[in-house]
């Protein structure tokens, strides 16, 4: 047996009394004499696994002596011709400290990676090859809203918009034939909730030693945002190529009739000219500055900078910045009243819903505060014709713009209403509004009050 491939082969009886030892590494591993016991610290780490073995049950354990990693296999000897109760304990040892460290090392590797890829910031899957879930991290199981089991249960193809399905599995068809070794694409994944998020997508496969494939690596990074900002971008940029004709067409038109004017304008004519141009250069600084303001906010670009605001100077001093000829501006607003916002906001907000009930509430506008516990309101009540009924549901979202709003002179870009909300929300307001008894439109703005220094 001393030619056995091992680093020590030893026998002991059940008195735990070294009966025989070989092997190149028994001197250095401190074994006793033939005969004699094993030393007190042999037989705690082997007296178990050789009482184990003596009760007739096979076994391998790790014995660490010194720095080294030694895998002892245990095995019980009977009586030759003679099977039944063991007489003695066969236990080969071999050294796989290498081994053991290698072992560790990879299962840390493993730890780190699986670690890494569990909190990543972008969902990080591994998909079979036909589109059932193997893995899936916190990242994707947060994006898509599904808990980690019920994703698992599902396949990709159950969760992918159908607009975009063919697409990718027609891409994973010529990863699988080898015609291309990665892939990227945006597509739409619907969430437990059956909202849709956008996401940009990279596959790899993964092949085994045979180049036979095995699953996909799927990365997977959310651009709902980028998205809305594209389409955002398209509005803004389709709206601007539209609206901006007729103010720019205005200005172009009458400043030249001023300017070839061989004296047959009166005076009137010429302050009815005069007046056109300054509603023509108003209708663009609200255009350029609800723009920029829309622009800014899609960003996430905005924050509140809240303070005490005086009410009643900040109506007067948005009011005298707009003109309103032919309007008459009541301003009701108590003495004394205040609300906690951001000044520039509330100014943005004011202009938009006054500018709004000049172009479209009729003769008379009224503006008036009312306060009610920390939270003061502040009403901006017309006499015109009101908000048509099936438009209602729709005048806070962007560029939606009644019938009124899209023609005549008062042309509506169809952003004022959607940033007042926006702007009232980033400064824990809101603004609802509400039929005028008799006729006409009601906007309320709903704010916190001052004093909150």
């Amino acid at each position: 047996m001393a030619a056995m491939p091992h680093d020590a082969v030893m026998v002991v009886d059940p008195d735990l009394r070294l009966r025989w030892v070989g092997g190149p590494a028994r001197a250095e591993l401190g074994f006793p004499a033939v005969g004699d016991r094993l030393s007190t610290g042999l037989e705690q780490l082997l007296a178990p696994a050789i009482r184990d073995a003596l009760d007739g049950r096979r076994g391998r354990r790790d014995i660490v002596l010194g720095r080294r990693v030694y895998a002892v296999d245990l095995t019980p000897m009977s009586p030759t011709g003679a099977p039944g109760t063991p007489s003695a304990v066969l236990a080969l040892w071999a050294d796989v400290t290498a081994a053991r460290e290698e072992q560790a090392r990879l299962k840390k590797s493993e730890t780190q990676l699986r670690l890494t890829l569990d909190n990543a910031p972008i969902g990080e899957a591994l998909v079979e090859l036909d589109g059932r879930w193997r893995w899936v991290n916190a990242a994707l199981v947060q994006l898509t809203g599904y808990s980690e089991a019920a994703l698992l249960g599902t396949t990709f193809q159950e969760i992918t918009h159908p607009d975009d399905l063919a697409l990718d599995l027609d891409l994973l068809q010529q990863l699988l034939a080898g015609d291309i070794e990665t892939y990227q694409m945006e597509k739409r994944y619907f969430t437990a909730s059956g909202s849709i998020v956008w996401v940009l997508l990279c596959v790899s496969l993964v092949r085994d030693d045979s180049n036979e494939p095995l699953y996909f690596v799927s990365q997977i990074l959310d651009i709902t945002d980028r998205k809305a900002r594209e389409a955002s971008l398209r509005d803004l940029t389709s709206m601007l190529a539209h609206d901006l004709r007729l103010p720019t067409t205005v200005i172009a038109g009458y400043t030249e009739l001023l300017l070839n004017d061989d004296e047959s304008l009166s005076t009137e004519g010429r302050r009815g000219v005069v007046s056109r141009l300054s509603r023509a250069v108003t209708s663009l600084e609200d255009l350029l500055s609800n723009s920029l303001t829309a622009s800014a906010l899609d960003a996430h670009g905005m924050m509140a900078v809240p303070e005490e605001i005086d009410l009643n100077a900040l109506v007067r001093d948005v009011v005298s910045g707009i003109p309103h000829p032919g309007v008459s501006i009541d301003i009701a607003v108590s003495n004394g009243a205040t609300a906690w916002a951001d000044p520039q906001h509330l100014d943005r907000v004011l202009a938009n819903v006054v500018s709004n009930g000049v172009k479209y509430g009729g003769k008379d506008l009224r503006i008036t505060s009312h306060a009610e516990g920390d939270r003061v309101h502040l009403s901006v009540v017309d006499h015109g014709t009101g908000v048509p009924p099936d438009f209602v549901p729709r005048m806070f979202d962007r560029f939606t713009r009644s019938d009124t709003a899209r023609g005549g002179h008062q042309r509506g870009s169809g952003l004022g209403l959607h940033i007042v909300q926006d702007l009232m929300v980033l400064n824990d307001g809101s603004v609802t509004y509400e039929p005028t008894p008799g006729g006409g439109a009601t906007f309320v703005l709903d704010m916190p009050a001052g004093a909150r220094a």
